[in-house]
């Protein structure tokens, strides 16, 4: 008899198991849960691909820094600015002392002509354009300088250096210029030395 109950309990129980499985409810879940092992298991390969697609970029950006280096970063030019020296004397512990001031003068009008010239550069499989320009800057200064109009103190016209007059020009980054600026006054032409100020 004690067989016949285990038995019993035992096909109960595979009927009972059989019936669990087969309910829509737990097939719904058992369905969920294989899908969610799914998803889970696609995050693998994910964060693969999004691994190489963040070293690609971080490359890409890597080559774009080497083609904007080896070519010079933008460039400002300011406008050409007349520079006269002039000698003042100062009083410097009960002694009077000469020192050299500098009166600046902009051009009183100035026409900036730019032609952009764009270049494609390659470094591996990235390319990147940069640009070539040719600027010419025409301006015209005044004719008369007045140095007591810019200066606190009166200014001598004795005391001015006219032949180390210079005109500056102001160029953000050198490596970027392929030749030397020139300027021409008049009919003779001068090119610029390179200076830091």
């Amino acid at each position: 008899m004690q067989e016949s109950s285990e038995s019993n309990s035992e096909n109960n129980l595979e009927s009972n198991n059989k019936k669990w499985f087969q309910s829509k409810e737990t097939q719904l879940t058992l369905k969920l849960l294989f899908v969610g092992f799914l998803i889970l298991l696609m995050l693998i390969p994910l964060a693969f691909v999004k691994g190489v697609i963040r070293e690609r970029k971080d490359y890409r950006e890597e080559a774009y820094k080497s083609i904007v280096n080896s070519w010079g970063k933008a460039q400002l030019i300011s406008p050409p600015i007349l520079a006269v020296p002039f000698k003042t004397q100062i009083k410097q512990d009960k002694k009077l002392v000469t020192k050299t001031s500098y009166a600046h003068f902009s051009p009183d009008n100035l026409e900036i002509e730019a032609k952009l010239l764009p270049e494609t550069r390659y470094k591996g499989i990235f390319k990147k354009v940069v640009y070539q320009s040719a600027v010419s800057i025409k301006g015209k200064f005044p004719e008369k300088l007045d140095l007591n109009s810019i200066s606190s103190e009166k200014v001598n016209p004795q005391n001015i250096i006219w032949k180390d007059t210079v005109i500056n020009l102001e160029i953000s980054d050198l490596r970027g210029i392929q030749s030397r600026p020139k300027i021409k006054l008049g009919k003779k032409s001068f090119s610029f030395e390179p200076s830091t100020v």
